[in-house]
C-alpha cells in the first residue's frame, strides 16, 4: 500500500515535466527508458509488496505522452502563427504593466488572420491604452513566438507563446458584458489605488506587492534589496499571505459557526479562490490555493487532510493544465520551500519545544519557541530551495535568517493593517493605514542594511561550486536511500557534508571577492 499516492504522482509529473523542459526532444529517450525499467520491475521482486516504482516509472511514461501531445497541438501550434503579418482579434485580459519604454498588456486572441484561435499573447504599447481589461482590440501586426532564454521562464509557464507590438491602427471596442475575471482585476487595481492615496511613498508600494503582489511600483534597487535579503518571499502571495488571510478567516467564523462547521471551510475556500485571483493567480497563490482548498473541505466534512498529498494534488494539477509551468522560478521556490518545511516539521517542533522547555520563565517560552521554530522553518525552506537557487538563478542569500526573524512579526502586521486600510472606515483606515506605512517602512530599512553587508548575497554561477553541491546532495542520497545500515555511516557523511558546505561558502566568498 502507498502511503501518500497523490504525492508520488504529482512529484513523478512535476520532476518528469521538469526535465523534458529543460531536455528538449527528451520525451521519446525518457519514456523507451521508463518502459524498459517497468518492464523489468514487472518481473523483479517487488520490494514489500509495494508497487511504488512501477507506479512511478508509469507516471514518467504518462507525463512525456501528455508533454508530447501539449507541445504538438498547443505550442507549435500557437508558434505557427509567428511572423505572419495578420489581423488579430483579442480580449484585454490582465491590468497594463508598466515598463520603462511602455505598457505590457496581456491579451487572449478569438482570431488570427480570420481563423478561430484562443492563445494568449504578450502585447507591448509605448502608450497606455484607453482601454480596461476584457475590452476587445483589433489590429494587424507581426506576431513573434517567444525564444529569448531570459524571457522564456516568465512567460511561457504562463501559457504566452507569442508577443506582439502596438500598431497605429488599433480598433478598441468596449466590452459588452464583464466576466468575473474583470472584477476580480479590479479588486487589485482597487487595492493598489487605494492603498497609494491612503499611505503613499515606497511603504505603499511595498504594501501593496505584500498584498497583492503587484511590484510594479517598486524601483528596481528595492527589489533587488529583498533578493539580496532573503526576503523575496515576502512580496510573492504565497502560503504565509494565505494562511494569514484565509486561516484567520476561517478561526473567526469557527467562533460564530460551531453548530455549523462545514460552512466556515465552504466560505473561506472561495475566499481562497478569489485572493489567488486577485494576485493574478501566480503559481505560489495557486498551490497555497489549492493546498488550503483540500485541508478546509477536509475539516468541512470531517476528513484529515495530509500535506505531501495536498502538495503532490496541486502540483499535478498546475502541471496538467500547463507542462511548462516547471520553468517558472516562483514556481520552483515555492514547492521546494513548502516540501521543505514539511518533511521537517516534525524535526522543527521537536527542537523548538526542547529548546523552550529549557526557559524558567513562562512568559518567555512562547517567545522563544516561536523564534527557534521560525528560524528552523526558514532554514528548511532556504536548503531545499537551494537547487533551485543554484542552478537557475545563481545566488544565495547568507543575512536569510537574520531577515526572517526581524520581519517575523513584520509581515504579518503589515498585511492584516493594509487589509484594514482599504475600507473606508474613517478614523479606523487612517489609523490601519498609518500602522502599516510604519511597519512596511520598517521592513525596507531592515531589508536596505542587511542587504548593504558585502556577503550579503553571493553569486553561485560558478560550475565548480554546482559541481560541489551536486556532490555534497549526492552523500546524502547516499547516505539516506542506498545504504542498508545507515548508523554506521551517518558520523561520516555528516562529517563530509559539513566540511563540503564549509568549503563551498569560503570558495563562493573568494570567488565573490
Amino acid at each position: 500500500m502507498i502511503l501518500r499516492p497523490l504525492a508520488l504522482i504529482g512529484f513523478s509529473f512535476t520532476l518528469t515535466f521538469l526535465a523534458l523542459s529543460l531536455f528538449e526532444d527528451s520525451a521519446l529517450v525518457i519514456s523507451v527508458s521508463a518502459a524498459a525499467c517497468l518492464i523489468i520491475c514487472f518481473f523483479a521482486k517487488r520490494l514489500k509488496g509495494r508497487w511504488t516504482a512501477e507506479i512511478f516509472l508509469l507516471c514518467v511514461i504518462c507525463a512525456c505522452l501528455w508533454f508530447s501531445l501539449h507541445d504538438s497541438f498547443v505550442y507549435k501550434t500557437a508558434v505557427s502563427y509567428a511572423g505572419s503579418n495578420t489581423q488579430v482579434t483579442a480580449r484585454i485580459i490582465s491590468l497594463p504593466e508598466r515598463s520603462e519604454k511602455g505598457w505590457f498588456y496581456t491579451l487572449k486572441s478569438s482570431e488570427i488572420g480570420g481563423e478561430k484561435a484562443e492563445y494568449k499573447i504578450s502585447f507591448f504599447s509605448k502608450e497606455l491604452l484607453d482601454a480596461e481589461p476584457y475590452d476587445e482590440i483589433s489590429f494587424r501586426a507581426e506576431l513573434y513566438s517567444i525564444d529569448a532564454s531570459e524571457t522564456q521562464s516568465y512567460y511561457k509557464p504562463k501559457g504566452i507563446y507569442l508577443q506582439s507590438f502596438w500598431h497605429s491602427k488599433s480598433v478598441i471596442t468596449k466590452a459588452a458584458d464583464r466576466p468575473i475575471g474583470y472584477y476580480l482585476l479590479k479588486a487589485k487595481e482597487y487595492a493598489v489605488k487605494r492603498l497609494g492615496t491612503v499611505m503613499g511613498g515606497k511603504e505603499a508600494d511595498l504594501a501593496a506587492a505584500m498584498l497583492t503582489g503587484d511590484k510594479s511600483g517598486l524601483s528596481d534597487e528595492t527589489v533587488a534589496a529583498f533578493a539580496r535579503a532573503g526576503l523575496s518571499h515576502a512580496m510573492a502571495v504565497s502560503g504565509l499571505h494565505m494562511s494569514i488571510i484565509v486561516m484567520g478567516l476561517y478561526k473567526l467564523l469557527m467562533l460564530f459557526c460551531r453548530r455549523i462547521r462545514w460552512l466556515p471551510g465552504i466560505v473561506c475556500t472561495l475566499v481562497s479562490f478569489v485572493y489567488a485571483g486577485v494576485a493574478g493567480f501566480s503559481m505560489s497563490a495557486v498551490r497555497s490555493c489549492l493546498m488550503i482548498t483540500v485541508m478546509l473541505l477536509g475539516s468541512a466534512f470531517f476528513r484529515r487532510s495530509d500535506s505531501l498529498n495536498s502538495l503532490g494534488l496541486a502540483a499535478l494539477i498546475i502541471t496538467l493544465v500547463n507542462p511548462l509551468a516547471v520553468l517558472d522560478w516562483s514556481f520552483m521556490l515555492s514547492f521546494s520551500a513548502t516540501l521543505g518545511i514539511i518533511l521537517c516539521s516534525k524535526h522543527i517542533n521537536l527542537i523548538s519545544c526542547r529548546v523552550s522547555e529549557r526557559i524558567k520563565l513562562r512568559a518567555l517560552r512562547y517567545l522563544v519557541r516561536t523564534v527557534v521554530a521560525t528560524a528552523l522553518i526558514s532554514l528548511a525552506a532556504t536548503v531545499f530551495c537551494l537547487p533551485v537557487t543554484l542552478f537557475f538563478i545563481g545566488g544565495v542569500s547568507l543575512v536569510f535568517l537574520p531577515a526572517n526573524l526581524l520581519t517575523l512579526y513584520a509581515v504579518p502586521l503589515a498585511l492584516v493593517s493594509a487589509i484594514s486600510a482599504l475600507p473606508s472606515w474613517g478614523v479606523l483606515s487612517e489609523l490601519a493605514a498609518e500602522l502599516c506605512s510604519a511597519v512596511c517602512g520598517f521592513i525596507l530599512k531592515i531589508t536596505h542594511w542587511l542587504a548593504c553587508f558585502e556577503f550579503a548575497y553571493i553569486s553561485t554561477d560558478y560550475t565548480l561550486v554546482k559541481l560541489s553541491f551536486t556532490a555534497v546532495a549526492a552523500v546524502i542520497a547516499l547516505e539516506r536511500f542506498v545504504l542498508k545500515d545507515n548508523s554506521k555511516f551517518l558520523r561520516s557523511a555528516v562529517l563530509t557534508v559539513s566540511f563540503a558546505v564549509v568549503v563551498n561558502i569560503v570558495l563562493m566568498i573568494f570567488l565573490n571577492g
